[in-house]
């Protein structure tokens, strides 16, 4: 696997896999996979209030995916290849 973002929710480990284009949830006590999600080409990632945000490094956009509901909420164009997500105070910087 290609790692190229991590991200920690308070319970669990979430892994960007930029080749495959996966997202992975591991049980942070175990690192045992617990779940994968399909994206695309994915790198670094955050995690605030209940989603992780996710560069996608194809589309130029910035996904925020919903861990509770396990569905992508909002795209946010930005920057050509993307590698960097920071969330504060209501505001996406890339």
């Amino acid at each position: 696997a290609d790692a190229q973002g991590l991200a920690y929710d308070g319970s669990d480990i979430w892994v960007a896999e930029a080749y495959t284009g996966q997202i992975r949830r591991l049980t942070a006590s175990t690192l045992a996979v617990a779940e994968t999600r399909a994206l695309s080409a994915v790198g670094a990632m955050t995690y605030t209030s209940g989603s992780l945000w996710i560069c996608d490094r194809t589309s130029n956009e910035i996904i925020e995916w919903n861990i509770a509901g396990a569905a992508e909420a909002q795209r946010i164009a930005c920057v050509t290849y993307p590698s960097g997500v920071l969330v504060t105070g209501g505001m996406v910087f890339v």
